[in-house]
């Protein structure tokens, strides 16, 4: 894998524009359309709504550490609110503001993918990657593009990851730190990656090294990597520096945390046969990155493949890829399959090291990993037969590729165009809920603190949370551990008299706390009418009573027609009460 020919790069030229444009074009009309139609009504939930309140608290306090977890601790750091954070406050400083700045992220993801398989792989493997990041628009879940969840919002990130580590292999030195960058990014916003991240950047540093002599640009003597090395400890040495602060300043910090979670799990990890098996199941026939998502375990949601042994067929044209690369000497690309190869291996152990259930939501990226695997081996196919037709013919080639991504591109914009943001059916409760709640609150400048009836209500509450603080409402939420991390050590801070306490409460709940002794309801919004919600709530009673199961038909469409949202304000304590 020395040969220099294959090593010397394309510029940006005409085909990485075009390539670019059209893999850009569907997230484009997207942005437009959020903008447009939904504007600052959308409010985002659960998640999503504790995200942006971090946002929010940028340049007003300092923040250290990335999303919550449930489990204790928070996500390693927090690249992803300052990345999000000019965006949020260029497109409106609402929820709308962080669907569209995901969707810069994701589109310069797929941008840097792009343009770094044109200049390194030819025009055959900007194509192949187009092809796959656009089949990959149009079979993901149409909203999956702008929502901002974090396990979401990593995916295309992690394959320009991938990309610019190999980049690094062929001899681009500025790319290391670049990817040092972006794995940082992925790392700190989803603690899942690190494994992936730290082993390709270990085998990325290895190949700098081994070509520390070389310059693999030009093919002749040049200087050391050493400078590649220099500015990615400077990278990482910045990017790293707000988590490490936190673990020095706080005790326990939540570097030990995450640590001691994984040391000292409660459940079982998975084990290397579903690790193995979750990884198989995304180049077996039906793969979901080629016909879209498929149902998930209704108990567990893991996805269906670990019930039994995918048959990974689609590792066997890629082998065969790779061993013409090899023989052909096509250096750049053995490159990228030692690259792609490490991922595959170490992303499987990885699964396998999965602490309690292994939820699909949480498995995109390994839909990404494929879709670069299979990228490769029809790069590979595309250059061995132009080899071979030679001549005019071979100009069919590219031509058909392009009108396979130009009609792609098309399919995957009508898909955006058909996408609303995430939770959207929520947010219209909310947007009812919201001004009703703020209409109700009792004159006063104290705080208002907000509280949940139950697990099902949080996202809700959360909701609500952040629509208070947009019409500046100072707002409060219970003083416990998870919230001092989900919230902010601001939002749990109980000095000073409360204004109100409000609680939301969600489907049977509503009822229960409606009997509160003061409970004043403040907002309803729901499937039936506040009388035939309080009607439903005696029959899903009586049938409890009776020990009628969850799979009665008859008990699931009463609790269907229950769902709705409430929120009540209850007495203060009087030496809480705002003067």
């Amino acid at each position: 894998m020395t040969g220099t020919a294959e090593r010397r790069p394309a510029a940006f030229d005409g085909w990485s524009a075009g390539f670019s444009a059209l893999v850009l074009t569907p997230l484009i009309v997207g942005a437009v359309r959020l903008l447009t139609v939904f504007g600052g009504s959308y409010t985002a939930y659960a998640d999503n709504a504790l995200n942006e309140l971090t946002v929010r608290d940028i340049g007003s306090r300092l923040i250290l550490l990335g999303p919550f977890s449930r489990d204790g601790w928070s996500h390693p750091g927090p690249a992803f609110a300052y990345l999000i954070a000019i965006p949020y406050r260029v497109f409106g400083s609402n929820s709308t503001a962080m669907l569209v700045g995901t969707l810069l992220i994701n589109g310069t993801a797929m941008v840097i993918m792009v343009v770094v398989a044109r200049r390194w792989g030819g025009r055959d493997l900007g194509a192949a990657v187009a092809l796959g990041l656009l089949l990959l628009a149009v079979t993901l879940p149409a909203n999956f593009l702008q929502d901002p969840w974090n396990p979401f919002v990593t995916v295309f990130p992690f394959g320009a990851f991938v990309m610019l580590a190999w980049a690094s292999t062929c001899g681009d030195r500025w790319a290391l730190p670049v990817a040092c960058g972006v794995g940082t990014y992925c790392v700190q916003t989803h603690v899942g990656y690190t494994a992936p991240v730290v082993g390709l950047l270990l085998w990325a540093g290895w190949r700098v090294v081994r070509h520390r002599d070389l310059d693999q640009v030009s093919g002749r003597p040049g200087r050391s990597g050493l400078t590649a090395f220099a500015w990615a400890a400077v990278v990482l040495g910045v990017l790293w520096l707000p988590p490490l602060y936190q673990q020095v300043v706080h005790s326990p910090g939540n570097l030990q945390a995450i640590v001691h979670y994984f040391l000292h799990a409660t459940e079982p990890s998975q084990g290397i046969r579903n690790g193995a098996r979750a990884m198989a199941s995304q180049f077996s026939v039906n793969a979901e990155w080629l016909f879209g998502l498929r149902k998930v375990n209704p108990f567990s949601g893991e996805p269906i493949a670990l019930a039994h042994d995918p048959m990974p067929i689609l590792m066997i044209p890629f082998g065969a890829a790779v061993v013409i690369a090899i023989r052909r000497r096509w250096s750049a690309l053995c490159e990228l399959a030692a690259v792609l190869v490490v991922t595959l291996v170490v992303g499987t152990l990885s699964l396998a090291q999965t602490i309690g259930p292994m939820f699909e939501y949480r498995l995109r990226w390994t839909w990404l990993v494929a879709v670069l695997t299979l990228a490769l081996t029809l790069a590979i196919a595309e250059r061995l037969l132009a080899l071979r037709l030679r001549g005019r013919l071979s100009y069919a080639l590219p031509t058909v590729a392009a009108m396979a991504i130009l009609g792609l591109s098309a399919v995957a914009t009508v898909h955006m165009l058909g996408s609303n943001p995430p939770s959207e059916d929520v947010s219209r409760e909310v947007a009812i809920v919201a001004p009703e709640t703020i209409r109700g609150l009792p004159v006063g400048s104290g705080p208002v603190l907000v509280r949940w009836s139950s697990f099902e209500s949080v996202g809700p509450a959360n909701a609500l949370v952040l629509q208070l603080e947009r019409h500046d409402i100072d707002v409060r939420v219970p003083d416990t551990a998870g919230n001092r991390l989900s919230f902010g050590p601001r939002r749990t801070d109980r000095s000073g008299r409360l204004r109100a306490e409000l609680i939301v409460a969600t489907s049977a709940d509503i009822d229960v706390v409606a009997r509160t002794s003061g409970a004043r309801e403040l907002a309803y919004v729901g499937a039936v009418s506040r009388h035939q919600h309080t009607a439903l709530f005696r029959r899903y009673e009586h049938l409890r009573r009776r020990g009628v199961g969850a799979l009665d038909h008859q008990f699931v469409e009463i609790t269907r027609r229950l769902r709705g949202i409430a929120v009540f304000a209850v007495p203060v304590d009087e030496h809480d009460r705002d003067a």
